[in-house]
C-alpha cells in the first residue's frame, strides 16, 4: 500500500542542470509534489516519478519562493517545486533525507536546525 505525502507547491518547474532560474517548462495551474514509499512524484507538464535511488541530491534555496530542487543522477534536467512556506519546503527536504536521499550541505544544515517533520 502506497502512503504518499502530498505537498502544496505554488508551481513546479523543469530546468537544466547547472543553469538556475531557467525553466524548460512550468506548471502553476495544477502542480504536484508528493513523496511516496519509493520515490518522488512531481508534475510539471506531465507526471515524473523519480525513485530515491535515482536522485543525486536535493537542495532548498530562496529564489522568489522557497525552491526545492531535485537533481537526478542521470540526464540534463532538474525538477523544482516552489513553496510560499519555508517550513513546508524544509519539511519536504527533511522527509527526503529520512528516505535516504542526499541533501546539499546548506540544505542538510537547514533541516538539522529545525525540528523533524
Amino acid at each position: 500500500m502506497t502512503t504518499d505525502l502530498h505537498f502544496s507547491p505554488i508551481a513546479t518547474f523543469s530546468g537544466l542542470r547547472n543553469v538556475p532560474l531557467f525553466a524548460l517548462s512550468r506548471n502553476s495551474i495544477h502542480p504536484v509534489f508528493a513523496v511516496g514509499d519509493d520515490g518522488v512524484t512531481i508534475r510539471v507538464v506531465r507526471r515524473h516519478h523519480l525513485p530515491f535511488s535515482e536522485i543525486r541530491k536535493v537542495s532548498v534555496r530562496w529564489r522568489l519562493a522557497y525552491q526545492v530542487t531535485i537533481v537526478p543522477k542521470r540526464g540534463f534536467r532538474t525538477f523544482s517545486a516552489n513553496f510560499i512556506s519555508k517550513a513546508e519546503a524544509i519539511r519536504a527536504a527533511a522527509l527526503l533525507r529520512q528516505r535516504g536521499v542526499a541533501l546539499d550541505p546548506a540544505t542538510d544544515d537547514l533541516c538539522t536546525s529545525v525540528a523533524p517533520p
